[in-house]
């Protein structure tokens, strides 16, 4: 039997994990729990000895016995009060219960808050802002080397070959741009007259060029040949 009894006590927590620990709040919220189940009982206990003084009462004014229905009705009356009080001390329970679940959720939320606080102050810790600075810094000085290497380098292999130099790809450099060069036509100029061309005098007047001299002595004319006669 002892045997038995150890192994179903065990059989209750195979797994050995501890049971979680009861806390102030829940031992408040269990007894305000059960003190609403209290109240209930007592308030349908009640609700049912009104309900019976109500007929005892019936039946006693039928068998004429005035005096004793009239105090069953007191009785009545008094029942029907501390039922109302139930009502009230109800109300005031389920507020507090509802108060207790509330409060309770905001607590959850307090403790999230202050872990989300704490944890951002440990990021902090390893994150500061003057970490951060430094490692911008840090970050520029790096690239400037690494940029300061690069052309060290390009140098070093320029220098080492001579086909790569600058001063080897001036020539073919000129030559393509050339190329995309847009072409310049000259303008095409008018033709130079071959004779004189009237100069221009004051007064808008064009004087006339040179004219051949005129002969003083008279023109020899040349004497016509005779017609030959024409045969009939």
């Amino acid at each position: 039997m002892g045997s038995s009894g150890s192994k179903s006590r065990k059989g209750g927590n195979p797994a050995g994990k501890p049971r979680p620990e009861i806390t102030a709040k829940d031992r408040a919220e269990l007894d305000l729990k059960n003190a609403r189940d209290r109240l209930r009982r007592h308030q349908k206990k009640l609700d049912g000895e009104t309900e019976k003084m109500q007929k005892q009462a019936m039946a006693l004014i039928k068998q004429g016995r005035k005096d004793r229905a009239l105090m069953v009705l007191k009785l009545k009356k008094l029942k029907t009060k501390q039922s109302q009080q139930v009502d009230a001390q109800l109300l005031n329970v389920y507020e507090l219960i509802e108060t207790i679940s509330w409060e309770t959720e905001n607590l959850r939320v307090f403790r999230a808050l202050e872990e989300g606080k704490n944890a951002l102050n440990d990021i902090h810790k390893v994150m500061s802002v003057d970490a951060v600075e430094q490692l911008m810094e840090d970050n520029a000085e790096a690239q400037e080397v690494a940029d300061e290497i690069g052309r060290l380098l390009s140098d070093q292999s320029a220098s080492a070959d001579p086909e790569l130099a600058d001063d080897a790809f001036e020539a073919e450099l000129a030559a393509l741009e050339a190329e995309f060069e847009p072409q310049q036509t000259a303008p095409e100029l008018p033709q130079v007259p071959d004779g004189e061309l009237p100069v221009p005098v004051a007064g808008g007047a064009t004087a006339v060029p040179d004219l051949p001299e005129v002969p003083t002595a008279e023109p020899e004319i040349a004497e016509e040949a005779a017609p030959e006669p024409v045969l009939a």
